[in-house]
């Protein structure tokens, strides 16, 4: 096999030229700035005018808090869960257990 067939960096032959491309051209001179036609800087653009008149009075109250429940009316307290057998992984694990202690 010929050397530097394996890796691109182990080439003999020279890399081909980068593209070139042509000089921009400069941008033309603007000249001079305008003078400010007012002393003391542009006016300020004028406020927008509201299209609707602000509110008049006084704004409405809040609404009156939820009285409280009464306890009759709560739900019931569920308790504690009820009980649940044993699955049949843990009845397994208890006989074995149950088994070594016997031996």
């Amino acid at each position: 096999m010929a050397m530097g067939t394996h890796y691109p960096f182990t080439r003999r032959d020279p890399p081909p030229p980068a593209p070139t491309r042509p000089a921009a051209a400069p941008y033309p001179d603007p000249g001079p700035a305008a003078p400010c036609p007012e002393p003391g800087g542009p006016r300020p653009l004028p406020l927008p005018t509201p299209t609707q008149p602000p509110p008049v009075g006084r704004p409405h109250p809040r609404p009156p808090p939820d009285p409280p429940r009464r306890p009759d009316l709560q739900p019931p307290d569920p308790g504690p869960p009820p009980l649940r057998y044993l699955s049949l992984s843990h009845s397994l694990s208890l006989s074995h257990i149950s088994l070594f202690l016997t031996l």
